[in-house]
């Protein structure tokens, strides 16, 4: 948390969250990944517990350029 908060402010910052877990991404498999971007919250930045009731109930048909 501190390393990827150095300043302590996490206000808006889950960009901050996203580039850790993406710069790690290939020393997990999907499923971890995908724990790990449920345990944050994707606008403040704030830790939540990855349960049903704090998931985001969107589905992306396809992720990609162009």
């Amino acid at each position: 948390y501190n390393f990827i908060f150095r300043h302590g402010n996490r206000n808006a910052a889950s960009h901050r969250w996203s580039t850790f877990l993406l710069q790690r991404a290939h020393q997990m498999t999907d499923e971890r990944l995908q724990f790990f971007f449920s345990g944050f919250c994707a606008v403040s930045g704030s830790p939540v517990r990855p349960t049903d009731y704090t998931r985001y109930r969107l589905t992306l048909p396809r992720v990609g350029t162009g």
